[in-house]
């Protein structure tokens, strides 16, 4: 499932090789969004059929990640580190939001991520 979403959109990869959760993780997160039974979402995986059990298990650690992503991102503002690149960034995702519902092409999409990497980087700093 999730490999199909990457060969068509660019940004879903560059995204996921930047972010705290495994291909695995993104891939058993989307197949649980289909109102289906456990047993037809372990036979979607990319990798193919896996057991209940370590659907569950990816599921979890895959949830657990991104829960972890959110804690941290509001525990920096919490402490300080955000200033105006913060809210870049969530201008940036309304911007994404747009370019998914939009035939944009690849020179866009591309200053699209390195304003991500720009934002990124200027909070990194902040924190250094």
């Amino acid at each position: 499932m999730l490999k199909e979403l990457i060969e068509k959109d660019v940004i879903i990869d560059y995204l996921l090789q930047r972010s705290n959760v495994t291909k695995s993780q993104l891939d058993t997160i989307l197949i649980n969004s289909n109102k289906i039974s456990l047993e037809e979402k372990t036979l979607l995986r990319d990798e193919g059929k896996v057991s209940k059990g370590s659907f569950l298990r990816t599921l979890s650690q895959g949830e657990a990640n991104v829960q972890s992503s959110f804690y941290g991102v509001i525990l920096m503002q919490y402490l300080g580190f955000f200033d105006d690149s913060f809210v870049n960034l969530i201008r940036i995702v309304d911007l994404l939001k747009n370019v998914k519902l939009k035939n944009v092409d690849r020179t866009e999409i591309e200053s699209i991520l390195l304003l991500i990497d720009s934002s990124i980087n200027k909070i990194i700093k902040q924190i250094k």
